[in-house]
């Protein structure tokens, strides 16, 4: 379940951006939200989105495929610099990160990272050219430095899907820390499965086990 998740939210991320849509003023009242297509956090989630497109069309274009170690470099390239995989790491263990040391932490936020980087990348391989309609709705939140972005996916065979980018500002650069799909988070997905986790296993066993499961994964390669 978490996985599919994961990977139809990546593959909304890997759609073609179709269109950035004029600013409506009374519908984005209605929804608490604004639209403006040249805020910082909407920028880069553009940006990166037309990188990861470039570099996909590349491999189709040239090797007539996706492989999993080039997918490897292209997350480690492209995505990872543009997300906040520690700040999306404490979010999913919650009170339960204060249960873990401080290598136990630094432990976890690794082995974390490369299975978001297995998830992904399955749903990096499986990109097929899909189209949808980016139209900046952008809600501010408490505290300023975080935002949430919403985008309406149009999808060729299939219902529509709402998606919303959770971003912050760190450092003047806008991270996305979590996604959701039709009110679904990855960040309370995961949140569910380790709470279980911590209910049968000691921290040590689920890192051990975490690292386990993720060096075994060749497909992707991963430096363990």
């Amino acid at each position: 379940m978490i996985s599919r998740l994961i990977q139809c939210l990546v593959l909304i991320l890997l759609c073609n951006v179709s269109s950035f849509a004029a600013p409506d003023t009374d519908t984005a009242s209605a929804s608490n939200a604004n639209k403006d297509c040249n805020h910082p956090a909407v920028v880069a989630i553009k940006i990166m989105i037309d990188d990861i497109l470039q570099d996909l069309k590349g491999q189709l274009k040239k090797d007539g495929k996706i492989d999993g170690p080039d997918v490897y470099k292209l997350i480690d390239r492209l995505l990872v610099p543009n997300a906040d995989l520690n700040t999306t790491a404490k979010l999913v263990l919650v009170n339960n990160w204060k249960k873990l040391n401080a290598a136990q932490q630094e432990k976890f936020i690794k082995e974390f990272s490369r299975q978001m980087i297995r998830t992904y990348g399955v749903a990096f391989q499986a990109y097929d050219g899909e189209t949808v309609e980016f139209d900046c709705r952008i809600k501010k939140l408490s505290g300023g430095n975080k935002v949430n972005v919403t985008t309406k996916i149009n999808h060729n065979k299939a219902p529509s899907n709402q998606v919303e980018f959770k971003l912050l500002n760190r450092n003047n650069n806008w991270l996305i820390y979590d996604l959701t799909i039709d009110g679904i988070s990855i960040v309370k997905s995961y949140r569910t499965v380790y709470a279980e986790s911590f209910r049968k296993k000691t921290p040590d066993q689920l890192l051990n086990d975490m690292h386990t499961n993720n060096c075994k994964d060749q497909k992707f390669k991963l430096i363990c």
